[in-house]
Order: C-alpha cells, then sequence, then structure tokens
C-alpha cells in the first residue's frame, strides 16, 4: 500500500450550532435533484450557510494515494466505501432538491467525538443557490451544513459539518482519492454510490470506466469527465465512483445523458482534475485567476415590417456576473469590447453571410485565454429606449477574481 497524505491548511468560522482515450463531444444534462416533501431539518428558513470566513485555521487531512490497494485486511470494499458517501438536501424557498456527496476527511477535535469537524465534497450544481445545506450520513444522522467555496466552472463545492454531543460522527468515514486517474484502463470495473431520486441513499450501482478524458459539455460549460455505464439518475450528482476492487474513489459523479435512445452514458469529474480543484477551495474559499463576466449573446431584431435590422446584444445576465454587477441589461446592443491589450473587438453589421458566425466570435472573444484579473474591460453599447431611440454608452470595469455568493 502507497499512500500520499496531503496537510491543507483552511481557515474556517466553525457554525457548529446550527450548523477515455477516446475524445467526442457531447452534450449532457447535470441531474436534478428530485422536488420532495421538506423534512423536519429543513422547515425552518433561519439558517443560511455563508461561505465560511476565513479566521479560523484547522488544519485537514485528505488522503490520496497513487495505488490502487487501500482497503485493510479483513474488510470488504463496499463496508469501507459506503460510509463516505453521504446525501445532500439543499432547501430553497420555493422548495427543495436533493444530490449526494463524498467526505474528504474527519478532523476529531476532541476523545468524546463532541466537536468533530469533516469535509465534504459535492457538486456546485446540487447546493448553487440554497438557502440551507443539510447533510444526511448513511446511519441517517443529519447535520447542518457550511459552505466552504464552490467553483460553477468544475462544477465542485466543499461543504463543513460539525457533531455535536447529541449528534456524533458515529458512522462517518473518509475517501481515499485515487490522484492518477488519467491512467485508468478502459473496462476498470467501479462503483457508483449515491442518493439517486432523492429518497435512495446509499445506492449502489456498478459498470465499468467507458472511457478516460472525455470531452463533454455540461450545461453549457467544457469538461473533461470519465465516462462509465454505472446507473447514474437524479440525485446520483456529488456522489463517488470507486474501484471495485479496492475502494479507491477515481471520481465524483456530475452528469447523465438523458436520451430515450441511449443508455449507460454516465459521466464523473476524475480526481487528477478534482484534488487540485478541492485544495484551493479549501485552502482559498475560491479558485486563483477565476473570473466570471457572467453574460450569454444572442441576435436581436430592432424595426418595423418596413424596415429592421439584426444586431449583437446581451441574451443572458447572472446575478453575480461583471456585466450585471456593472449596469448591463437584457437587451443591450454590444457594440464594440476591448479587454487589455488585446485589440478592439469591434462587432460587424450582421448580413446574411455571417449571421451565424458573430455571436460566436464576440463570445470567442469575451471568452479568450488571454484575459486575467486585473484586465480592464471597455464595452461600447446601444440602449433602446422606445422603438428606434436609443442612447450609446461607454463602461469601463476591472475584471475581477470570481469567488462564488461574494461578487
Amino acid at each position: 500500500m502507497n499512500s500520499l497524505y496531503k496537510k491543507i491548511s483552511c481557515l474556517l468560522i466553525l457554525i457548529l450550532s446550527a450548523f477515455a482515450f477516446l475524445s467526442c463531444s457531447l452534450t449532457v444534462k447535470a441531474p436534478e435533484g428530485e422536488s420532495q416533501k421538506e423534512s423536519d431539518s429543513l422547515q425552518s428558513n433561519t439558517y443560511s450557510p455563508p461561505i465560511v470566513d476565513q479566521n479560523y485555521e484547522l488544519s485537514f487531512t485528505i488522503n490520496v494515494t497513487n495505488s490502487l490497494d487501500i482497503v485493510p485486511d479483513g474488510v470488504g470494499v463496499l463496508e469501507y466505501i459506503r460510509s463516505s458517501v453521504v446525501e445532500v438536501y439543499a432547501g430553497f424557498t420555493n422548495g427543495q432538491s436533493s444530490g449526494s456527496g463524498v467526505v474528504l476527511s474527519v478532523k476529531d477535535k476532541n476523545d468524546d467525538g463532541e466537536g468533530d469537524v469533516a469535509l465534504i465534497v459535492t457538486c456546485h450544481h446540487v447546493i448553487e443557490g440554497a438557502e440551507q445545506i443539510v447533510v444526511k450520513a448513511i446511519d441517517g444522522r443529519e447535520y447542518f451544513a457550511s459552505l466552504v467555496g464552490s467553483d460553477p466552472d468544475s462544477d465542485i463545492g466543499i461543504l463543513l459539518i460539525g457533531a455535536d454531543e447529541d449528534n456524533r460522527f458515529e458512522n462517518i468515514t473518509s475517501a481515499t482519492w485515487y490522484d492518477k486517474t488519467a491512467d485508468l484502463k478502459v473496462g476498470t470495473e467501479v462503483y457508483a454510490i449515491g442518493n439517486p431520486l432523492g429518497t435512495l441513499g446509499g445506492t449502489v450501482t456498478s459498470g465499468i470506466i467507458s472511457a478516460i478524458n472525455r470531452d463533454v459539455t455540461v450545461e453549457g460549460r467544457q469538461m473533461t469527465l470519465l465516462q462509465t455505464d454505472a446507473a447514474i439518475n437524479s440525485g446520483n450528482s456529488g456522489g463517488g465512483l470507486f474501484d471495485k476492487d479496492t475502494g479507491a474513489l477515481l471520481g465524483i459523479v456530475n452528469a447523465g445523458y438523458a436520451s430515450s435512445t441511449a443508455q449507460g452514458l454516465s459521466f464523473a469529474i476524475p480526481g487528477s482534475i478534482a484534488i487540485d480543484i478541492i485544495e484551493q477551495l479549501v485552502g482559498n474559499g475560491y479558485i486563483e485567476g477565476r473570473y466570471d463576466f457572467g453574460v450569454e449573446f444572442g441576435l436581436f431584431r430592432v424595426g418595423g415590417w418596413g424596415y429592421a435590422e439584426y444586431f449583437v446584444g446581451i441574451d443572458y445576465l447572472e446575478d453575480y456576473g461583471m456585466f450585471k454587477k456593472n449596469g448591463f441589461l437584457l437587451q443591450d446592443i454590444i457594440l464594440s469590447i476591448k479587454i487589455g491589450d488585446r485589440q478592439k473587438f469591434t462587432v460587424p453589421a450582421i448580413t446574411n453571410a455571417n449571421v451565424n458566425t458573430v455571436v460566436g466570435d464576440l463570445t470567442d472573444y469575451l471568452n479568450g485565454d488571454n484575459c486575467k484579473i486585473g484586465d480592464v474591460v471597455v464595452v461600447e453599447y446601444r440602449r433602446y429606449i422606445n422603438g428606434s431611440e436609443y442612447q450609446e454608452h461607454t463602461v469601463t470595469f476591472t475584471v475581477e477574481q470570481y469567488v462564488y455568493g461574494k461578487n
């Protein structure tokens, strides 16, 4: 057995009282949690988990191995790994959704178990926008969770739960990551463990690794994922994909291909990618250098029946995106954008020849790899007032570090 233990120091406020070798492109949908009747733990909206302010030093140990031989002698694989997978319930004003999570580390603070804390990894889309988060262990015990950090691009979120005198960690164990997932072989047998349908926590399905390094578009975001044919359903997101023989954690389940004509297409965030993201979220609460313009563009028709023109305008704005924060509105017409020292992108007039490319060209410019924190962005745009009447404006802002829930 060859184990590598990584020490991660993070600053946390503990709120214990409330507590493939083939490549192709597919578009898949992340499984959504099932809406269901709220449990007693979620009937009150008085607790809203913040991103944890980092002024309390606490050291966690996350187990990482480059070997697949990790299960202790005499212990069954499923017995070893099932207690590391938890159910995650996110409460919203208008209901509840569900998903899964995997315990990364348990920190023992006292000999009697009181005050112990645990870190849990889940999917960002499971807890995005939640007003309250509850984690349920395999033995049915429930714990309020605080949000340590979350990253939409990688679809990874980190939660913190705490034990107390009446609700200790009696059946929670931590998983051991395998960090060489890029070297996995197609055909490797795996278990997927999660909370399908939001009511079947601890469910185990089995399959194989179907492909490595699969390029997939999930909810409009490009990701490189493990592909498996293990059954994945709504509520499985955030659960673990484990090596069947050894129990090593290979990835975090985050997507399934929903189609009446396709079966056995499911995906997981591989350990070789997830571990670095987790380290940054635990250590910083965010991913260094990450930014979010929070805007999507579309074609808009301006004018009446006798005369009309088409322009590229804002079709979608995220609440925490930089475009919305700087006063842009839906249907604002973009005339030009200049980022940092890059050449200004002037939106060309829409013609039959370029009607299918201009939106994509502008999007590619905005999302260029050479944009960085601190770059100055200058946007010239037009806002229509009534019919053909409009005003033109210029807005200048600086690219900011993205921190989920704070920007």
